[in-house]
C-alpha cells in the first residue's frame, strides 16, 4: 500500500486517465477490424459491357469476388475473346478479367460453283450478298443470290451450274431423226427426212441454242400432193365447168353441150396427173345442109 500511494504521489491523475483511453481506443480499433473482417465482403468495380454488346443472364446490382458475367454481341457483330468476365483480386484490389470485343460478323466465302463464278470471291458482312453466275453452255440450279447472316452462315446454299442440253423431239410421224440421241448439246443438231411417199413441212436442220431451245420448231412430215392434170379435152358444141388451164389432183370438171345430147361421161376427175374417162361428145338428131355443126361423116 505504500507503493500505490507512491505511484498516485508521482503519477498525476490527468495522464492516468489519457492512458486508460488509449487502451479503449487500441481494444475499439481491433474490434472493428474484426467485425470488418468477418462481416465486410469487398465488391467488384463496375464491369464494361463491349461496345455494340450488352450484358446478358442474371444482371445484378452487385458482384463480389469470382463473380461471372457473360456477354453477347448484337444482331451483325459476333465475340472476339471470351464470352465472359470474372472478378478476382485481393480485399479492396478487385478487378475484372478483360471484357470481349464484338467485331462487325461476316461469312466465310461459299466458293464459286463449278463451272461458275460468284462476286465478290472473298468473306463478306452481315446483311450483305454474294451473287452466282454460270459460263456459257451451263444453267443456274439453285438461287441467284445468298445473304450473309448474323450467324456467319448464309440464308441459303451454294447453288449448282449444270450443263444445258436440248431435248431430242424424236422421230416424227412417218419419219426419222438423227441422231436419235435423247440429250443434244449446245451448237449440235438433228436431221430429220420422211418416208416415201411424204414431204418435210419445215426445216429439215434444228440447231441446240443456249437457251436450250432448237432454233426452229420441230418439222412434221406431211403426205405428197398428187400431180395435177392440164384441161381435158372440150367436145365440139360442149363445155366444161369450171374452166381453167390446170387443176388440182381430186378436182373434177363437169361436161355440158351447148347443141345436141350429151353422148358419154359428163364429170371427169383429175387423179395424179390423168383425168377419169373419156371426152364426151354432142351430138343432134337433126342438122340443116348449111348448119356450120353439122357432123362431117
Amino acid at each position: 500500500t505504500s507503493q500505490s500511494g507512491v505511484y498516485s504521489m508521482l503519477v498525476p491523475p490527468i495522464y492516468h486517465s489519457l492512458y486508460m483511453l488509449k487502451i479503449i481506443v487500441v481494444l475499439l480499433l481491433a474490434a472493428c477490424s474484426i467485425a470488418s473482417a468477418t462481416y465486410y465482403r469487398p465488391r467488384c468495380p463496375k464491369v464494361a459491357v463491349p461496345k455494340n454488346g450488352y450484358q446478358y443472364g442474371s444482371v445484378q446490382h452487385v458482384y463480389y469476388k469470382g463473380s461471372k458475367v457473360y456477354f453477347k454481341c448484337n444482331p451483325g457483330y459476333k465475340l472476339h475473346g471470351k464470352s465472359y468476365a470474372v472478378c478476382y483480386g485481393f480485399f479492396f484490389r478487385l478487378k475484372w478479367t478483360s471484357s470481349p470485343s464484338c467485331v462487325p460478323a461476316k461469312c466465310n466465302s461459299l466458293g464459286a460453283p463449278d463451272n461458275g463464278a460468284v462476286k465478290p470471291t472473298t468473306s463478306v458482312y452481315v446483311g450483305v450478298s454474294v451473287h452466282f453466275s454460270c459460263k456459257n453452255g451451263y444453267k443456274l440450279q439453285g438461287s441467284s443470290s445468298a445473304k450473309c447472316l448474323s450467324t456467319g452462315l448464309y440464308d441459303k446454299p451454294k447453288p449448282k451450274c449444270n450443263r444445258i442440253y436440248c431435248i431430242n423431239p424424236g422421230n416424227p410421224d412417218d419419219g426419222k431423226v438423227f441422231p436419235s440421241t435423247k440429250l443434244i448439246p449446245i451448237g449440235k443438231g438433228i436431221d430429220f427426212k420422211c418416208d416415201d411417199g411424204f414431204e418435210l413441212d419445215g426445216e429439215r436442220w434444228l440447231m441446240c441454242q443456249s437457251n436450250g431451245k432448237f432454233n426452229h420448231p420441230t418439222p412434221t412430215c406431211e403426205p405428197k400432193p398428187k400431180q395435177g392434170c392440164k384441161k381435158p379435152g372440150v367436145p365440139l358444141l360442149g363445155r366444161i365447168t369450171p374452166y381453167k388451164t390446170h387443176y388440182k389432183h381430186g378436182e373434177s370438171v363437169h361436161y355440158s353441150c351447148k347443141v345436141g345430147n350429151l353422148e358419154g361421161n359428163s364429170k371427169r376427175t383429175c387423179y395424179a396427173g390423168s383425168w377419169s374417162g373419156t371426152t364426151p361428145s354432142c351430138r343432134r338428131g337433126h342438122y340443116y345442109p348449111d348448119d356450120p355443126y353439122r357432123p362431117h361423116y
